[in-house]
């Protein structure tokens, strides 16, 4: 702790003055205590050690835009037509949408109910010729990719059907089949986006919370709800794009209390623990707070660390007449004898000579 005093010494002929800049020895007390922070209060309860919390609410809103991370293949689907052979006896209906498969395994569909009339028998010379039952219908590929371009004549199953049963061919080759890779939205890239802009708003609730009601009110940050008001993309999941954007608006409610009211508390604990010779001065105290506890209701429970530096008393008239008339040498000596004063400098004007 600094004190500055000035002393005026008259010194034979001269009159000087002299700067003294004393640090005296300050005494550290430390007193812990539990403080119950609490909205169902409006003052200060000292028995009970509770001092009382406000509940502040702020809207803050924003937007941000990120790059899209997802991707996935979209393309164009293979189309065609078949031939469907009807190799029984009786007439055969398939419906929009039925299944054929070639012989790898690559999946197409009707693209519309066909109808494929029996097998015809007819009497030659030579005798009976069978004439299956033919429809030529579109087809369309169940996915995108040119390997559903099929080439001219291949042979496809129809649903479960066996070849021998019904069978379809293509006289041409099936084409327009396409892929690409192209950038999306994934969820990851939505959840991303919502947690950075979220924490974004939370940063600038903690300051708008705190400054609402003055430098002396102390947020407790560990306890601040929010809810979503407002949360709109301008992209789904999985559809396609380089960066999409987040327009976001939440509600935050933080517990606010005085910290003057923490230190009042402390304060008076401490002043029985003042000892003889010292004194206790506000402005050289401070709190240390954790949060030992947040209860459901709301309610925080705080453990305050209380320091304070005591100020040894010095009287300062005393030092001024001690030093009055003395030498620069004579007065550090002086100023030696004092168990209070750890240190102290001498600015004298004008510069007297050692030996004065």
């Amino acid at each position: 702790m600094v004190i500055f005093i000035i002393v005026s010494v008259s010194l034979y002929w001269n009159f000087v003055t002299a700067s003294v800049r004393l640090v005296v020895v300050t005494k550290t007390v430390e007193k812990e205590s539990e403080i119950t922070v609490s909205k169902s209060i409006s003052l200060i309860d000292e028995k009970k050690m509770m001092v009382p919390a406000k509940i502040i609410e702020v809207t803050e809103k924003d937007s941000a835009v990120s790059p899209t991370t997802g991707t996935k293949l979209t393309g164009e689907k293979a189309k065609g037509e078949v031939i469907i052979y009807n190799k029984t006896t009786e007439n055969k209906n398939f419906a929009q949408g039925t299944l054929l498969t070639t012989n790898d395994g690559l999946k197409f569909i009707f693209d519309k109910q066909a109808s494929v009339a029996a097998q015809s028998v007819s009497e030659t010379s030579g005798g009976a010729t069978i004439t299956y039952g033919k429809l030529k219908t579109s087809i369309s590929a169940s996915t995108f990719g040119s390997k559903y371009n099929l080439s001219a004549g291949t042979s496809l199953k129809i649903s479960d059907f066996a070849i021998t049963i019904y069978e379809a061919k293509n006289e041409l080759t099936l084409s327009g089949g396409s892929s690409r890779e192209i950038a999306v939205v994934s969820k990851e890239d939505q959840v991303n986006l919502l947690k950075t802009l979220s924490e974004k708003l939370l940063v600038r609730a903690k300051t708008d919370i705190t400054t609402k009601n003055g430098d002396a009110e102390k947020l407790v940050e560990a306890n601040i709800e929010s809810i979503i008001n407002k949360q709109q993309y301008n992209a789904e999941v999985d559809s396609e794009a380089k960066d999409f954007k987040l327009d976001l608006e939440m509600k935050f409610k933080g517990t606010v209390y005085n910290d003057q009211d923490i230190k009042s508390l402390m304060e008076k604990s401490i002043l029985n623990d003042v000892p003889d010779g010292y004194l206790y001065k506000p402005e050289n105290a401070e709190n240390r707070i954790e949060i030992k506890e947040i209860k459901k209701d709301g309610t925080v429970i705080l453990k305050v660390k209380f320091i304070a530096k005591l100020v040894p008393k010095i009287d300062v008239t005393d030092i001024q007449n001690g030093l009055k008339g003395k030498s620069e040498e004579t007065g550090r000596k002086y100023l030696e004898l004092n168990k209070n004063i750890s240190k102290f400098e001498f600015e004298i004007k004008p510069k007297l000579p050692k030996i004065i």
